[in-house]
């Protein structure tokens, strides 16, 4: 009785690990952060080292203001994003608000406010290398997470997909609920979680500021 008892406990863990294994994250989701801090790391690192910053132009002061559109709208839609989701993620498939929209609305903020930071490097060649690398990157945590989510939630998921474009904003799909369950907490972190773009971009400034001043 007692080795059918460990025998069955083993089975229901086994099944679990298994489970658990097969839902979680990719290599490229878990590295996703990383490579993202990485490259910013990246940008500071040219702009301290450089000898110069370019001369500002009127193509310098479209760029810059560019980024601070940029940086408002992405954190104010990932804000939105995070409203919807957080505290939700992986465990209930979200399919109102911005993900009406879209499949990926956090991801396309993400790389809103990426770039917005990126394009007050003033470097055109950081900026197009930036972009490069941050389309083809997020394309592959996109697929992957999109694998996970069709184990996870199989043909609801499916027929999310067939409504709901992946990047391409249908905004004739919007609906939302009247009510989203939530708590400040849980709000409180999304601000945090979703303002470090416009901490990046004060950073850069101040830090191209002082290279301005001279020696």
């Amino acid at each position: 009785m007692l080795f059918y008892k460990k025998a069955s406990f083993r089975l229901i863990l086994g099944r679990w690990e298994s489970r658990r294994h097969k839902h979680s994250k990719s290599t490229v989701e878990r590295y996703r952060k990383l490579l993202d801090w990485f490259l910013f790391a990246g940008i500071f690192a040219v702009v301290i080292l450089s000898s110069s910053l370019p001369q500002r132009t009127y193509v310098i002061e479209y760029l810059e203001t560019l980024s601070y559109l940029l940086v408002a709208v992405a954190t104010v839609g990932r804000v939105w994003c995070g409203i919807y989701i957080f505290g939700h993620k992986s465990k209930v498939l979200c399919q109102d608000g911005p993900y009406s929209i879209c499949r990926n609305p956090l991801y396309i903020f993400s790389f809103l406010g990426a770039m917005g930071v990126v394009i007050a490097s003033n470097r055109i060649l950081v900026i197009i290398g930036f972009a490069s690398i941050s389309c083809f990157y997020y394309f592959l945590v996109v697929k992957s997470e999109e694998k996970r989510l069709s184990q996870l939630f199989g043909r609801e998921y499916e027929i999310y997909c067939s409504r709901v474009p992946r990047f391409r904003p249908n905004f004739h799909n919007y609906w939302s609920r009247e009510q989203v369950e939530t708590n400040p907490h849980l709000i409180f972190r999304a601000i945090v979680k979703n303002t470090w773009f416009f901490w990046l971009l004060c950073a850069l400034e101040i830090i191209k500021a002082l290279k301005r001043f001279p020696d």
